[in-house]
């Protein structure tokens, strides 16, 4: 539980992220001013409102799948909401057009159940097409998914075909980008 491991999302924060990734980055006078911004404070207790926590790069619960494929290029903060363990399973990604053809979207959702009941997690985005297939095919076969946003947790928005299957249990969202930031192509 992160809340117990770490105790306040600042504590959390200035723990593990200022000291060890910031400090790289930022002065000392960076850094206070990032902690004294009452923005990026509401924007914190917001995130923490709605669900969301936050992991930085140092952290035992961090994806080591992404260092070890991204390296260097890594998020250093991850936003996350949903089935945390979701980080740990195996799991397979989906990737494809949003204008898929019918047969497309079939082998999809065909592959995605066939995995939804090898117990095999399914990451993909969150565009309408194979990404949105696979996640319903997923969940609709009671398997969990991982949904990978081009925008910040925040903005996320439970679709109408997933509505009635999606919990906290199937489902983790998970976000490389500020908990505001809006979705924009270059993030997709």
């Amino acid at each position: 539980n992160i809340k117990s491991d770490y105790g306040d999302i600042t504590l959390f924060l200035s723990n593990n992220l200022t000291a060890k990734m910031l400090g790289q980055y930022l002065t000392a006078n960076d850094i206070d001013a990032f902690y004294a911004n009452d923005d990026i404070n509401k924007l914190i207790d917001d995130s923490l409102h709605a669900g969301a926590i936050f992991i930085s790069i140092d952290s035992a619960l961090y994806p080591s799948q992404l260092i070890s494929d991204l390296k260097k290029s890594a998020p250093p903060i991850l936003s996350i909401k949903g089935n945390i363990d979701l980080l740990t399973e195996t799991s397979v990604g989906f990737c494809g057009s949003r204008k898929a053809s019918p047969a497309g979207i079939e082998v999809a959702m065909d592959c995605a159940e066939q995995l939804a009941q090898k117990n095999i997690a399914t990451i993909s985005g969150y565009a309408a097409g194979i990404d949105q297939a696979a996640h319903f095919s997923t969940l609709h076969a009671n398997g969990k998914t991982i949904i990978v946003l081009p925008e910040g947790i925040l903005n996320f928005k439970i679709r109408a075909t997933l509505k009635h299957i999606l919990n906290r249990k199937n489902t983790l969202i998970i976000s490389q980008f500020s908990p505001n930031s809006n979705w924009s192509v270059k993030n997709a």
